[in-house]
């Protein structure tokens, strides 16, 4: 690739419309020399990018925005909610949107696996060319998902950026007013997803609870509720090795000689069974 196309369009961010790159001196003979020889990738009519960015942040780009809310939250390191949507972010007045996956079909209004906000005029058009940035990610994410993922997301933000108080007071002053008490209940504590989900399932149920509680040295469970019913979290992503396995067993049966009621609930159930988690909950609640 020629040395100042590359420069131009690394300095933009790896996608560029064709007018940015001829402000910057690029010539037209170069950029199309570089997209016939595969160089640089044509995503739209006038929007080239490097061929190796993210396949959801060209799909967000052959739109005709950038990846938003739910959608750009794996390229933030946040915390996903589960979803087939894609969510892009565009000009309030955007005119012109393209199909995802081709850039030849108009983008179909019925299409209910592409999501349009039109707050792209809030972006910084610098920073937020590829996806949203974070306080941008979880304006949108609070206002847009359940609130359970929405303090999912926020918790991953506490706990992986080190987000402060002060940056989610000012938030909090964006957002609706029914979407406050999912910041105020944000805590860095949690260590996935599940758990915020989880622990936001047992406010709304007004139940007692203490998270990640040690009950004996050398055992932290994720929840203790009422005092005796211990909750965890499992997933074969951080629960799957045989020795994990070994290793959970060994604290459950340590914490039930503790006198403890241990209850274990995977991430589908917790997510998209909740009614059950919480009836089983309560029935060891009541029978302690």
């Amino acid at each position: 690739m020629d040395r100042q196309l590359r420069a131009s369009l690394g300095s933009l961010g790896g996608i560029a419309r064709r007018a940015e790159l001829l402000r910057r001196g690029v010539l037209p003979e170069q950029i199309d020399a570089a997209w016939r020889s595969g160089e640089i990738a044509r995503i739209r009519h006038g929007v080239y990018g490097r061929p190796d960015l993210p396949e959801a942040v060209v799909r967000a780009a052959r739109v005709g925005g950038v990846l938003a809310a739910s959608s750009a939250t794996p390229s933030l390191d946040l915390w996903q909610p589960p979803g087939a949507s894609l969510h892009v972010s565009v000009r309030e007045n955007a005119k012109g949107l393209r199909d995802p996956d081709s850039a030849d079909r108009p983008l179909d209004r019925e299409n209910h696996r592409v999501r349009i906000l039109r707050d792209g005029a809030r972006l910084d058009r610098r920073r937020e060319r590829l996806h949203v940035g974070l306080r941008s990610c979880l304006r949108q994410v609070v206002t847009l998902e359940p609130p359970a993922f929405g303090l999912a997301v926020l918790d991953s933000a506490l706990r992986r950026h080190g987000l402060a108080r002060e940056q989610l007071a000012l938030l909090c002053a964006e957002l609706p007013a029914r979407c406050q008490v999912v910041v105020e209940r944000a805590s860095p504590t949690a260590e996935s997803g599940t758990e915020s989900v989880l622990r936001w399932g047992l406010l709304e149920a007004g139940l007692r609870f203490e998270s990640q509680k040690w009950i004996s040295d050398g055992i932290r469970v994720d929840f203790l509720v009422a005092g005796r019913v211990v909750i965890e979290c499992t997933s074969f992503e951080f629960h799957g090795s045989a020795r994990d396995y070994e290793r959970d067993r060994a604290r459950i049966a340590t914490a039930v000689r503790l006198g403890y009621t241990v209850l274990e609930f995977t991430y589908h159930q917790v997510l998209f069974e909740w009614p059950m988690v919480l009836d089983t909950i309560l029935c060891a609640v009541l029978r302690g």
